[in-house]
């Protein structure tokens, strides 16, 4: 009889566990996002280099080759750099996305997007190709930081999307 209240008291334990960690994951309101923090304020007065192989920033952008799914249309990658290492980033993409493309990023979701009520506004500096006004028509989605931003025109299967963040550390030995 204790042996069975013991397994109960258990498998409800686990129970609560699992259901607070599975409610825990839901996402939570999106902050504005915020201007991309500089690991070193010289890094923002220098020249960013700037690259627009469109593959490679798609890629760097999305963590996979570009593939038949989508049609790059622009593409432009910045990093300002301390003298030493990348003190901060920033990327643009245009793409047109075909419907395996936007279930991959939107469903599979590997960068934790979740729909944004309202569209914020360009970053300071965008690309002239980049929206700074979006219609109706276009869906606008975050990551949790609110830096990674897609605005997706499912209509037209038109997408584009930023984000932004600070360097990277040089390697120590």
């Amino acid at each position: 009889m204790a042996a069975r209240r013991l397994l109960l008291a258990a498998a409800l334990l686990a129970a609560g566990s699992a259901a607070f960690f599975l409610l825990g994951r839901r996402a939570a309101p999106v902050p504005a996002p915020a201007a991309a923090a500089s690991a070193a304020g010289a890094a923002d007065r220098s020249a960013p280099r700037v690259e627009q192989d469109a593959a490679a920033v798609f890629q760097r952008a999305f963590w996979r080759r570009p593939d038949a799914s989508v049609r790059i249309l622009h593409a432009e990658r910045r990093d300002w750099s301390d003298g030493t290492a990348v003190a901060r980033w920033q990327w643009f993409v245009g793409v047109d996305a075909a419907p395996e493309f936007v279930r991959w990023l939107l469903e599979e979701n590997p960068f934790g997007l979740v729909r944004a009520a309202a569209a914020p506004a360009a970053p300071d500096g965008a690309p002239p190709w980049y929206p700074s006004g979006l219609d109706a028509a276009f869906e606008t989605y975050r990551n949790a930081e609110g830096r990674f931003v897609v605005f997706l025109d499912r209509r037209r299967g038109r997408l584009f999307a930023t984000d932004s963040g600070a360097g990277f550390a040089a390697a120590q030995r």
